[in-house]
Formats: C-alpha cells, sequence, structure tokens
C-alpha cells in the first residue's frame, strides 16, 4: 500500500515571504488559497506513453486523481521509502494515496510553491491502461466481523492497556500492517525515552490516607474552560488510516462517547472536513498543527479551524528535524533492497533522505511565531512540547493558554526527560513567577494506568493525553477499542482515588505521591 506519498518528511527549500512575523490579510490569502495546480499547467494533456518514460528513481512520475505529479526529488523523503513510490511509478495512484491520506496533504506537506513545481500537467484519460481490483491478501478484520479470537479477543476479554498493546500488534502483523505497527510504536535511536515514559510512572509510590469517605467519587474537570468527563484528552496521532479503516473518525466518535477532548492531528488519513463531519454537536475539539514554511498554508489552517469551531490550536514545537526511528527505517530499507533486486540499474540512483529534514515543518520555527499566531488567530495557543521549566515560563509569558510536557513519544530526542519527570521543574518554576494560575498544563506520554493519571494530577498536572493507546486501541477494535481504553482507565482512576482517601481531584497534590526516585534512573542496559 502506498501509506504516505509525498507525505510528512519532503524536503521544501523555497519560505515564502508571509513567513516574517506580521499579519497576512484575509483578502490577499483569499485570492491565493483557492488556487489549484492545474490552473497553471501546460497545454496539452500528458499520455501513458509519456508517463512510461518516467518510472525510475533519477525520473519518477505518478498521477493522482487525473493528475500527473514528479516526485524525483521526494524519493529519499518519503517516509515509506522509496521503494513504496516506485511501485506506482508511471502509473495511476489514485486508490491507494486515497486510502492512506486525504488529497489535500499534499499541499500541506509541500506547501504551495513546492506542489506547483511537481505539478506537470493532466494526464490523458483514453491512453490509461484499464485498472484490474486485486484483492488483498489478507482483508482487514475486526473481532465483529469475525475475527479469530487468538488474535483479537471480545473487548470483554480485555482488562488492561497492556492487552491492548498485544492484541493491535497480532492483529496488525497478521493482517499484513507490520509495517505500520513498526510506525506507531517505534521510538528513536535506542528507544531509551520511548520506554522511559512508561518506566517513570513507576517510579512514583501512592501515599494512600485512611478512614475517608470515599462513597461518592467525582473525577469531571474541565479543559481550557470545557467541561469534560476526566482529565483526560485523546492527543494527536498521524496517519490513523493505517491502522483501521475509521481512522481518526473513530477517535472522534470514541471521545464523545467518553467526554473527552479529541485533538485532530495535522497529518491525518482522512479530510480535516470529513474528520470534523464526524463530531456530533456541541462536541469540543482541538486541532494539533505543525508550522508549514509556507505561511499561507498556516493562514488557511487558522481560517479552517475558526470556520469549524475548533476550541484551540496545539503547536508542535518539538519536532523541527526527523529522528532516527531504527525500526521504521529498517522497513524502509528492506523494501529498497527487494527493489534493488529487481531493478538493479534504477536503484543505483536512489536518493538518500536528507537528514533531519521535514517538508511540513519549519526548522525556523521560535518564539517569535507565537507571537504571529497571536496576532493572526483568536484561538487559544497550546504549546505542545514542551520540556524544561524555562521554557514554561516563556511561553507562560508569551500568551500561550497551555503547554504539553511532551518529547513526542520518544519518537525524535533520544534520552531526553519523560513529560511526568519534567512536570515538577515546570510547576516550581511557574510558581516562582506567579504564573501557574495563567496557564494550564498537561502531561504527554507514558500512561498507561488510572494509577499514571491519578500520579500526574497529584504532582500538579491539569490533564494527561493519550496516544500511542488509543491508536493501538483503534487499531485492534475501532471506535469500541478507544471507548474501552477509556472506560478502563476512568475505572482505574475511580478505584485508585477511592484506596487513596481521595473522593475529589482537588483532593489530589503533591503529598499524596511520594516521587522522590523520579529522576534517579536505571543504570543503562548495553545495547
Amino acid at each position: 500500500m502506498l501509506r504516505s506519498l509525498v507525505g510528512s518528511e519532503m524536503c521544501i527549500r523555497d519560505r515564502v515571504s508571509t513567513q516574517s512575523t506580521g499579519k497576512v490579510t484575509r483578502a490577499h490569502m483569499a485570492g491565493r488559497l483557492s488556487e489549484d495546480p492545474g490552473t497553471d499547467a501546460q497545454d496539452g494533456l500528458i499520455s501513458h506513453q509519456e508517463l512510461s518514460k518516467h518510472i525510475t528513481q533519477s525520473d519518477c512520475w505518478i498521477v493522482v486523481k487525473n493528475k500527473v505529479y514528479d516526485v524525483t526529488d521526494f524519493m529519499g523523503e518519503h517516509p515509506g521509502g522509496a521503494g513504496v513510490i516506485m511501485q506506482v511509478a508511471g502509473k495511476d495512484c489514485t486508490d491507494e494515496f486515497l486510502e492512506a491520506h486525504p488529497e489535500d496533504i499534499m499541499k500541506l506537506t509541500l506547501g504551495r510553491e513546492g506542489l506547483a513545481r511537481s505539478f506537470k500537467g493532466a494526464v490523458d484519460p483514453s491512453t490509461m491502461p484499464l485498472k484490474h481490483e486485486v484483492k488483498k491478501k489478507l482483508p482487514e478484520k475486526s473481532h465483529a466481523a469475525g475475527q479469530d479470537d487468538d488474535v483479537a479477543p471480545p473487548l470483554a476479554a480485555i482488562l488492561n492497556l497492556h492487552d491492548i498493546e498485544a492484541v493491535a500488534q497480532r492483529v496488525m502483523v497478521e493482517s499484513g500492517k507490520k509495517h505500520a505497527w513498526d510506525y506507531y510504536s517505534s521510538g528513536a535511536d535506542d528507544e531509551l525515552t520511548y520506554n522511559e515514559n512508561v518506566n517513570a510512572f513507576q517510579r512514583i509510590w501512592l501515599k494512600p490516607r485512611i478512614l475517608v469517605d470515599v462513597k461518592e467519587v467525582e473525577m469531571s474537570s474541565t479543559l481550557l474552560g470545557d467541561p469534560v468527563s476526566m482529565p483526560v484528552y485523546l492527543s494527536a496521532v498521524a496517519m490513523c488510516g493505517m491502522g483501521h479503516k475509521d481512522g481518526e473518525c473513530s477517535w472522534m466518535r470514541a471521545a464523545h462517547d467518553q467526554g473527552v477532548v479529541f485533538m485532530v492531528p495535522n497529518l491525518s488519513s482522512r479530510s480535516f472536513e470529513e474528520i470534523l463531519a464526524s463530531r456530533a454537536e456541541g462536541q469540543v475539539v482541538h486541532f494539533q498543527i505543525y508550522v508549514n514554511p509556507d505561511r499561507e498554508v498556516v493562514l488557511e489552517q487558522l481560517r479552517a479551524c475558526e470556520r469549524h469551531g475548533v476550541k484551540a490550536l496545539c503547536i508542535t514545537v518539538d519536532s523541527a528535524v526527523a529522528g532516527k526511528r531504527e525500526r521504521d527505517l529498517r522497513n524502509k530499507i528492506a523494501v529498497q533492497l527487494e527493489r534493488a533486486k529487481q531493478a538493479p540499474a534504477a536503484s543505483s540512483n536512489t536518493k538518500a533522505r536528507k537528514a533531519g529534514s521535514y517538508a511540513n515543518r519549519d526548522p525556523a520555527l521560535n518564539w517569535n511565531d507565537i507571537e504571529w499566531f497571536n496576532e493572526n488567530t483568536t484561538l487559544p495557543i497550546v504549546i505542545k512540547g514542551v520540556q524544561t521549566g524555562e521554557d514554561a515560563v516563556r511561553a507562560a509569558k508569551s500568551g500561550a493558554a497551555a503547554i504539553i510536557l511532551s518529547n513526542h513519544g520518544g519518537r525524535n530526542c533520544d534520552t531526553s526527560r519523560s513529560g511526568i519527570e519534567v512536570l515538577p521543574e515546570v510547576t516550581e518554576a511557574l510558581e516562582h513567577h506567579s504564573l501557574r494560575n495563567k496557564i494550564e498544563v498537561w502531561v504527554d506520554g507514558g500512561v498507561r494506568r488510572g494509577s499514571d493519571i491519578y500520579k500526574a494530577i497529584a504532582m500538579g498536572a491539569d490533564a494527561v493525553g493519550l496516544g500511542k493507546p488509543a491508536v493501538y486501541a483503534m487499531s485492534a477494535y475501532g471506535a469500541d477499542g478507544i471507548s474501552k481504553m477509556l472506560t478502563i482507565l476512568r475505572d482505574e482512576l475511580e478505584m485508585t482515588m477511592r484506596l487513596c482517601g481521595t473522593p475529589c481531584l482537588k483532593d489530589l497534590h503533591p503529598k499524596m505521591v511520594n516521587a522522590q526516585s523520579l529522576d534517579r534512573h536505571n543504570d543503562s542496559t548495553p545495547i
């Protein structure tokens, strides 16, 4: 399957003038953002015979929705590896493309200038060979569709989030989606931070109080003023469609079912409009954004969020360059090597990925851009990826409504600290500057138990985010799996609150936990 053609890691070299701080007028934007790359196309149609001349890694054209694109420069940047694109070189790959992501990801990734450069013209459909429907060897299944209980047992048999992860791995591997599993579950380098996110919570111990009336427990809260059933939100995860056909729409349904906020990802497998159309009336959603070097693309996203009633904009700031995710990379290399056996001459021209490049993320992003966002939208700003007390203070002073303590799921900078370890430093710094009441603090990464939520709230967090557990639950069971995951955490949090003698969230405070060992990491194990 073509997983992410011209996806999340292609190279943009040109920056547009609108990047500089200052407003871009809506009138100017309206005159540019409605453009289609086809409006400047060369005269005439491109025949299949011409397409067939561009099928090597040094000269590769593909067709998406009757439009021809030259993807040569992007071969080495493709998240799935150059071999995946080579499978559709010189062909119409519309079905494969749209199965994995929305059409507008090309604009979000390349920017308008990059998209215009890659566009060659319209294809002559009368010259294209008929496409033959090919049945997948291993069709996607769910338990409801009769999947073997040995692969995906009934949801009633699932006891915890570790069960869900194990089932998701089996389901994805046995249904031919090992590459997708490795993409979701991989971390950077030696995956020390990836594992530390979970391990850190296990170094925090509870200090239960006794003889407290816990007959009634109240765990409802608010997120930027909006009521939620518990202090939890579903964090953004890219390309959910690789795990389940419903993709992000299943997250939306589960979030509504459980009364929590869903943070819609920038790199989604369904279009923004389709995802928002699956929202229930009055449902609160946030939007996670990677800041594109093309600021007009960013402005279009802001206007779309405002039109659709999105309640907050979550700006990812911890991912200026790509982490080295070796499990994911090995899959790409395997595809390339297999392709090399079939076409040695073409493989000799393989272009290597430019280290640290991300097409849809601006490596020059800095604090001045937060001011730019404040000037160009009225949406509350959430800064996602804060990892020090100093930056938390600066975020509060910049006018951010909330910060998310996160290391991008351990996928970028290995040996960076977990969000829960950073939390005490952040709360102390904010209190020292009398800023704690001016900004919300959320922790994202490593939560696997209701007691983990309890620990984070007791140590000063306002909410916790769930990404990997939710994408695993979706991959195994769809929306029902995500609802089950949240129900498990809700029940565990309620149990922990009762056993610790804290019937309300306001009763949770740092004295309810022992976190003295939080920053005492285990000795590294030889690789």
